[in-house]
């Protein structure tokens, strides 16, 4: 039911109604106890009424009545629950098809067919038939395509009559499209820079306290076999990892960059159902500096092996030289590139018009050697963007 109450058991189950007509069923309960549920009378028909809670009732069609089957299917598939939930059972979920149009997906949740009237960004769509356990989806059209130099944000208003109660919420996400590279590696100047906007301060650390002395853009390309990210940061101390041989230490003593990836961009989707933190395709990088010229990459986080290859084949936490780095710092800050090959990404598919993947960058900043660092710009708002993929925006590959 997703009902606090209920679960606490403070007050007591929602009824289903059924209309069997001259069906005349057996029901059972948990220990096949025979039991005689209530009913009820409406315009001259006989209504069964049971309580739905988490325990089960068994509904039997005598063998004598068999040839009502198709009749005794249909009365449960079009049993009504009575619309005093506290949510509907449709859940919502946006996908992003491409940088002009979202897909409002709506997934009935229940085995039984039920029917709502719907809008989708303020257009009626009408009376509309959910099947059990079937979406049914909308595509929507953006005023304004999204763009690759900024994070756009995308808000689409459904709402739902059912059983003369109105639903309504507000989806959203957040994105950038990511260009198309043909060659073996990026023309840098062409690629957009995008600001990393969010600032976070963690100390009072004198006149440090804006983004004067520290900000940073990231500019993002790719094609089928590489993930190509370009860092520029401007920092005014640069703090590099004291011992360059222990990478359980980087980070505690030096600045970084934190990469977030969400394979499946399923984050909002469950934060909407109160599901919380990382799950099984969610996965992590750190980047840390251990010279002016040098920087390392370490998977602080991997995916569920069935998502790389099965048994033997999943990505283990710890230095992952198979992505490239270049590393530049001077006194006004740093430079990094990286290049993520097609197979360490995984479950990321690089491709376009495919699932468009959650991502957060945070790069950190230290002026001396303390803990925890004392700034960080990100590219997403919100908590985290540790242990919130739902604040993550989402990369959508154009060619």
């Amino acid at each position: 039911r997703g009902d606090a109450s209920f679960d606490k058991g403070q007050i007591g189950p929602v009824e289903a109604e059924i209309d069997f007509g001259d069906i005349k069923p057996e029901f059972y309960d948990l220990y096949a106890n025979r039991c005689a549920p209530a009913i009820k009378q409406s315009n001259n028909r006989t209504i069964t009424k049971l309580p739905l809670s988490g325990y089960p009732i068994y509904i039997k069609l005598p063998k004598e009545q068999i040839g009502r089957a198709k009749a005794f299917k249909r009365a449960i598939a079009e049993t009504l629950v009575r619309a005093d939930l506290n949510k509907l059972p449709l859940s919502c979920s946006l996908t992003l098809k491409d940088a002009a149009t979202v897909e409002v997906k709506v997934v009935n949740t229940l085995s039984r067919t039920m029917k709502a009237r719907v809008k989708v960004n303020g257009e009626d769509k009408g009376e509309v038939s959910f099947g059990g356990l079937k979406t049914v989806s909308f595509d929507v059209k953006l005023e304004k395509p999204i763009a690759a130099d900024a994070y756009a944000s995308v808000k689409v208003p459904v709402e739902f009559l059912y059983e003369g109660k109105t639903y309504a919420d507000d989806y959203t996400t957040s994105a950038v499209t990511v260009g198309y590279v043909t060659g073996d590696k990026p023309d840098w100047s062409a690629v957009p820079a995008v600001d990393l906007a969010t600032f976070s301060m963690w100390h009072n650390v004198g006149s440090h306290k804006s983004k004067k002395d520290f900000n940073g853009t990231i500019k993002l390309a790719w094609n089928e076999k590489h993930l190509w990210m370009r860092f520029n940061v401007n920092d005014d101390v640069f703090m590099a990892a004291k011992n360059a041989k222990d990478w359980k230490a980087w980070g505690s003593d030096s600045d970084m960059i934190h990469l977030f990836f969400d394979g499946y961009a399923n984050g909002r989707e469950k934060f909407k159902r109160g599901q919380t933190g990382y799950d099984f395709d969610d996965f992590a990088f750190g980047i840390f500096p251990v010279s002016e010229m040098l920087a390392k990459v370490v998977r602080t986080r991997a995916p569920d092996h069935q998502l790389t290859g099965g048994a033997g084949y999943g990505f283990v936490i710890g230095p992952e030289d198979h992505v490239q780095t270049q590393f530049a710092a001077d006194g006004q800050g740093y430079e990094l590139t990286l290049d993520f090959p097609a197979y360490y990404m995984m479950p990321v598919k690089l491709e376009a018009g495919g699932i468009s993947p959650g991502f957060a960058a945070i790069v950190y900043d230290r002026d001396q050697n303390d803990y925890p660092p004392r700034k960080a710009v990100k590219n997403c708002e919100g908590a985290g963007p540790d242990e919130h993929p739902e604040n993550w925006p989402q990369l959508i590959f154009v060619k």
